[in-house]
Parts: structure tokens; C-alpha cells; sequence
């Protein structure tokens, strides 16, 4: 009780000091433009451990009571992610949790939602076959999980496979670490959850044959001014990704270092299989290189989770074969 009360007053102490001068995505107040620092080679430097932790807590879509709202205030915004943090808990204790109060040393962003565009903060409509087609794939994916004979019939999830793009992006409640680094013609980004890293080329390459597809996609990218443009293409779309996104999706990615601590990653979703127009998502990811360390996502190793998975499917046909038999 003592440590939780002393994690309070210093989250109480700490937040406003590093709030003031910050925008909605933590960037810094609007005035001069930051020039970001240069690579050896002249390219906008965007290497360094950063964090989605700021975004922890940001709902996907603007929820209706914070219609016309353009911002939080500081005390919404450190309550917000509060709530988040409990409410993923799941097993583990909070002191796993890298967004618990005494443990981040960053306020916690204003954004009201990760949508951006749309500008009401809603996702567009679906197709009108996308609508038919989505609950029913998610039914039939459901069914194959809860009676899986192998592990390849249980989720890209569940199988530590991947968490899919854009869904690897967005803020979980730990492993939000992400590194990046550079070098001539290409940039490393690795996300803390499952330890992926996409090597991306900027020197002009094309895309891969449209035959050759991928879990994340082939990403190709280009400096517009001081902001990375990655395109992404060629989804195998077998990732369980999230609302429904196929493998048609074209992904668009914008890396911006807005200040000496903040990137802001907006992404844009095209996907005409599933929506009826493309939608945008913005989140601000944090510089943390003095205290964050992105560590070993071994994920199914040392657990016993998909054999759990596995074994309580044969339990359930078990006690339904029993049952029927009398």
C-alpha cells in the first residue's frame, strides 16, 4: 500500500512538468518549426528506443460523448490511460504493465482518438459485402479455434505468428517498445510485441512481384521533406489483424519526428474489398533511449498456453462424446 500511494504522488508530481509545452501527440507547442537532426548521409534522423505508452489508452474511434471534443485535458488523459492500464491487466500483476501509474516517466496524450480522418473519429462504413462477409469469417475462425487439432488452425495471435499491420502499431498495455535505426538507403523498425523488425528500403526500389506476398506486407519507402512514406504491399492476409482488413489492403505509413522526443506515425488504411473509403489513424510514439529497453518477446516459450489451447479442445469432444453416448 505504501509503494502504490508513493507510485501515486510521483505520477502526480511528474505529469504536469512533462505535459506543459506539449501538443496532442506530445510534440512540441506550435511556433518554429523543429528541423529534425541529419544522418552522416543527410537523411532526417529518426533512430533511438522509442514508446507508444503516451498512446496506451486513446480508443480506436472518438467515442459519442466526446463528439466536437479536440482535446482532453491533462487530469481525462492521465485518468484514461489509468483506466486502460486495470482494465488489460488480465494475470498479470500491474507491475508488468508498462503504462501503471510510477512506472512511465510521460504524460499520457490528449489525442481523443487514434482516427483522425474521418473527422467525426468513426470508421467509414463497410461494404455492403464486406459487411456479410466479415461476421461470418470471424464466426467460422472462432469455431475452428475453440475445436483446433493443430496449431495451425488457431490464430496468428495465438500462435505468436504476428500481430499484423497496422495492428503490430497500436499501444498494448507492455511490450510497447520500438527501436529504430538507420543507414544508407534503409530503416530498421522493430516493435517490442513478437520482436518483429521490417527492414524498409528508401532507395528507390520497386515493390516485390505481386505473386510474392507476406505476413506484413512488402514495405517500400521514400523521404517526402523530413517525413519516412512507407507504402506497403503484397498482405498475404492471413494475419488476424483487426476491422476486417484484407490482403488488398494498401497501407501508408508516415514517420515525422515532430520534436527532439516525438514522432508522430500516422497511417492510412485502403482496403476497397472492405471499405468504402480509406481512413486514417495518427499515434504519438515517445523517446525513452535513458530508461526504456526493448527485452525478448519469447512469447509460447516457457508457457503452456497452446498446449492448454489444445488439450481443452480434446477435454470439450470428450465430454461431448460422453454426453451423447448416454
Amino acid at each position: 500500500m505504501a509503494y502504490r500511494a508513493l507510485a501515486l504522488v510521483a505520477a502526480a508530481l511528474l505529469v504536469p512538468a512533462l505535459a506543459a509545452g506539449q501538443s496532442p501527440a506530445g510534440g512540441e507547442a506550435e511556433g518554429t518549426p523543429y528541423e529534425p537532426p541529419r544522418t552522416p548521409w543527410g537523411a532526417p534522423d529518426l533512430q533511438g528506443i522509442w514508446t507508444l505508452n503516451d498512446a496506451h489508452g486513446i480508443p480506436f474511434e472518438r467515442a459519442d460523448e466526446d463528439a466536437g471534443k479536440t482535446l482532453l485535458t491533462e487530469d481525462e488523459a492521465l485518468a484514461r490511460r489509468e483506466r486502460t492500464t486495470l482494465r488489460s491487466i488480465w494475470g498479470y500483476d500491474r507491475e508488468w504493465r508498462d503504462t501503471a501509474l510510477g512506472f512511465v516517466r510521460t504524460a499520457p496524450s490528449r489525442q481523443v482518438a487514434v482516427i483522425i480522418d474521418p473527422s467525426d473519429g468513426k470508421l467509414p462504413p463497410m461494404t455492403p459485402e464486406a459487411r456479410e462477409r466479415v461476421p461470418v469469417m470471424l464466426a467460422e475462425r472462432r469455431a475452428v479455434e475453440l475445436a483446433a487439432e493443430n496449431p495451425e488452425d488457431l490464430g496468428s495471435w495465438e500462435r505468436c505468428a504476428t500481430r499484423g499491420l497496422p495492428a503490430l502499431m497500436v499501444p498494448n498495455g507492455y511490450n510497447n517498445g520500438v527501436q529504430i535505426v538507420q543507414g544508407p538507403g534503409f530503416v530498421a523498425v522493430t516493435k517490442e510485441m513478437i520482436h518483429e523488425t521490417r527492414i524498409i528500403p528508401t532507395d528507390g526500389r520497386e515493390h516485390l512481384g505481386e505473386d510474392l506476398t507476406l505476413w506484413l506486407g512488402d514495405s517500400v519507402g521514400r523521404w517526402e521533406g523530413d517525413t519516412l512514406v512507407v507504402e506497403v504491399t503484397n498482405f498475404n492476409g492471413k494475419a488476424d489483424s483487426f476491422h476486417g482488413t484484407s490482403a488488398n489492403m494498401r497501407l501508408t505509413e508516415r514517420f515525422t519526428r515532430v520534436d527532439e522526443d516525438t514522432i508522430e506515425y500516422e497511417f492510412t488504411v485502403d482496403d476497397p474489398t472492405v471499405w468504402t473509403r480509406p481512413w486514417t489513424g495518427m499515434l504519438p510514439m515517445k523517446r525513452d533511449d535513458g530508461q526504456y529497453e526493448l527485452v525478448e518477446y519469447a512469447c509460447h516459450e516457457g508457457n503452456y498456453g497452446m498446449f492448454n489451447m489444445l488439450s481443452g479442445a480434446r477435454a470439450k469432444e470428450q465430454a461431448a462424446a460422453a454426453a451423447e453416448s448416454k
